[in-house]
C-alpha cells in the first residue's frame, strides 16, 4: 500500500537544490533535497 504525501518547497540552496518538506495529515513526515531544474515552473 503506497502513501500519499504533499511536498512543499521549503528553500533553494546555492540556486541549485531544492529542499522539499514531505508531509501527511499536515505533519513534516521527512525531506527531500532535488535539483532545481527538475521542478516544475
Amino acid at each position: 500500500m503506497s502513501e500519499t504525501y504533499t511536498a512543499v518547497l521549503d528553500r533553494i540552496v546555492d540556486g541549485e537544490t531544492a529542499v522539499l518538506l514531505l508531509e501527511a495529515d499536515g505533519d513534516v513526515v521527512d525531506d527531500l533535497l532535488v535539483a532545481v531544474e527538475t521542478l516544475p515552473a
